[in-house]
């Protein structure tokens, strides 16, 4: 409504400029994490991360990197390769007790 009353812009000028792309990468990686979710995907992923830094809780950041590092070479754009990796982090997070706030 702001667009095309205020701004003079047509329909197809407003939607042009949506980043459709980006709503299906987003949906499409929110739906595979819900599967993952359920089927223990992810679950298997944490435990095999903690067996990998065996209580090392300054190696979850570097495993975090060079997975992240993996799924963006396997052609996952770079949006994509930090959302996939976001679960996977707030699980080793709550696991670590980490705290997930960037602030404390």
């Amino acid at each position: 409504m702001v667009g095309a009353g205020l701004g003079g812009m047509s329909v197809d000028d407003m939607l042009g400029g949506f980043p459709a792309d980006l709503l299906v990468l987003l949906v499409g990686v929110t739906y595979l994490f819900g599967i993952a979710q359920t089927n223990g995907t992810l679950e298997r992923v944490v435990d095999g991360g903690l067996r990998l830094v065996r209580g090392r809780v300054a190696l979850v950041p570097w495993l975090l990197f060079l997975l992240t590092a993996f799924v963006a070479a396997v052609g996952a754009l770079s949006a994509a390769a930090v959302a996939i990796m976001a679960p996977i982090a707030m699980r080793f997070a709550q696991q670590y007790r980490i705290s997930r706030c960037w602030w404390g």
